[in-house]
């Protein structure tokens, strides 16, 4: 007879939904947005278990008043990816690609609102700040993008906050960054392989774990 234990895990810490019981379905209901893995262990009479997981599974809140944001990444292989919007990843999970430059973009239609960033860029360091879909990093140099930083512009900034954090080799992912504070590795050689961008109302509980969204090695 099967019997089938359910868990979530986010920033880490992993939760039981149901213990090893035979009712093979549960209902979960998040208590907040944000990234999940979902799991299921499964046990046979002879207590093998077998393991299925899905990863990043996305919780968004109300978004109704936000501004629309939209970005996208050129990755090594691939090239530029298409435009997702908040709260998705932009680069690859898995694969060991470098993530080379990133454009992202504000729909101000709604609100006085623009967007600047810099990234972090092997064999040339923080570039100049670009705004409102313009590339930063480089294209056809196969350089890796090392840390990103992203910050809010214009009238209407001081009423939302932006989050993002990366995926950075040998490091996974990192903890979430907000309003032009730093978000990756420097000194260490790691490439980005992913992203993940959120626009929130001010004051806003943070996505997820906010704890080393940045490390730097000083020689």
């Amino acid at each position: 007879m099967l019997r089938f234990e359910f868990t979530y895990t986010q920033d880490d810490s992993t939760i039981v939904i149901q213990d090893y019981s035979e009712l093979n379905t549960v209902t979960f209901i998040p208590s907040q947005p944000g990234n999940y893995t979902l799991g299921v262990n499964v046990m046979d009479g002879n207590g093998n278990i077998a393991t299925k997981t899905i990863e990043d599974f996305l919780i968004i809140g109300d978004t109704s008043n936000l501004p629309s944001l939209n970005y996208r990444t050129h990755v090594e292989n691939v090239g530029w990816q298409d435009f997702v919007t908040s709260g998705q990843m932009s680069g690859t999970s898995g694969r060991g690609l470098r993530l080379e430059g990133i454009e992202i973009k504000i729909d101000n239609s709604q609100n006085a609102l623009g967007i600047k960033y810099t990234t972090h860029v092997q064999n040339i360091g923080w570039q100049d700040m670009v705004e409102n879909g313009n590339l930063s990093g480089t294209s056809g140099l196969g350089l890796r993008l090392e840390a990103i930083q992203i910050q809010l512009t214009g009238l209407d900034a001081d009423q939302f906050d932006i989050y993002y954090r990366v995926h950075a080799q040998n490091v996974g992912w990192m903890g979430w960054a907000k309003n032009g504070a730093q978000a990756g590795t420097a000194g260490y050689g790691y490439r980005l392989e992913g992203i993940e961008i959120q626009i929130v109302e001010k004051g806003t509980e943070a996505p997820g774990n906010t704890t080393n969204a940045f490390i730097e090695k000083v020689n």
